[in-house]
């Protein structure tokens, strides 16, 4: 005798992404994190970042340092813009964006820089 069939758990795969782009999809801001641009768009659809990320996207909040290539590239997709642009925004390809950021200043402008290291220096004691 074999059980039914609806008793056993269900091989979910990833939505494919959408074919078209969505209607409302604002551009992430400059420097902008994935969650807070996700949270965005659920405003946009009146809905939870929760319930943007489980129906949308198949990942279940809270989002973690990046998200599933399928979940970027439904982002991506729907929203019209680059994958790369998806990736720079999990905090790991932010965090590259800032270093670069830094980088280019130190070679254009090394006197900013030198006003920025000694304000982050500790005050002498007193005496």
């Amino acid at each position: 005798m074999t059980a039914p069939t609806d008793s056993y758990p269900i091989d979910l795969q990833p939505p494919a992404p959408p074919a078209i782009r969505w209607p409302l999809h604002p551009p992430p801001y400059r420097l902008e994190l994935l969650n807070e641009w996700i949270a965005r768009l659920a405003q946009d659809y009146g809905v939870t970042a929760t319930l943007f990320c489980r129906h949308v996207l198949s990942v279940t909040p809270p989002l973690p340092d990046t998200i599933p290539d399928h979940a970027q590239r439904t982002l991506a997709m729907g929203a019209g813009i680059e994958l790369d642009c998806v990736r720079r925004m999990t905090l790991a390809g932010m965090m590259r964006e800032v270093m670069a950021e830094v980088e280019r200043t130190c070679k254009t402008n090394p006197q900013a820089v030198h006003a920025f290291t000694r304000k982050l220096r500790p005050a002498a004691p007193q005496a």
